[in-house]
């Protein structure tokens, strides 16, 4: 049994995955592949602290490259389910499913059309 599943491999997946390998966890991340992303289509990100002027594609490869190194294993797929189990959780990726003891959600933005008014900011 994993102590952590995470949902999702953006930038918040990859953070808090870290942050519970040098907590002492065992961590599985469920994600897509990068290249399904939205982030990994984007031509250069500006806002994103350390990384400036990088595009989305060699965010997610460095991303990737230190959960790897890190030994954090990562599931290419969707997560279709996640039950409570009582003491445990459940997670159903396909037809395979993981025991873990707490799921983090990190799945990430959807884009939508714009608001009224958002282009004035």
């Amino acid at each position: 049994m994993t102590d952590i599943v995470i949902i999702g491999g953006g930038p918040a997946g990859v953070s808090a995955a870290l942050t519970a390998k040098n907590r002492g966890k065992s961590v599985t991340i469920i994600s897509n592949s990068p290249e399904q992303s939205s982030l990994w289509k984007a031509k250069t990100l500006e806002n994103y602290p350390g990384m400036p002027g990088v595009s989305g594609e060699k965010m997610l490869e460095t991303f990737r490259k230190q959960i790897v190194d890190a030994q954090v294993q990562v599931i290419e797929g969707r997560a279709l389910s996640a039950l409570s189990m009582g003491n445990a959780f459940g997670v159903t990726v396909g037809q395979d499913y993981y025991d873990c003891r707490a799921i983090i959600l990190a799945t990430g933005i959807v884009q939508q059309t714009s608001f009224p008014g958002k282009r004035s900011f």
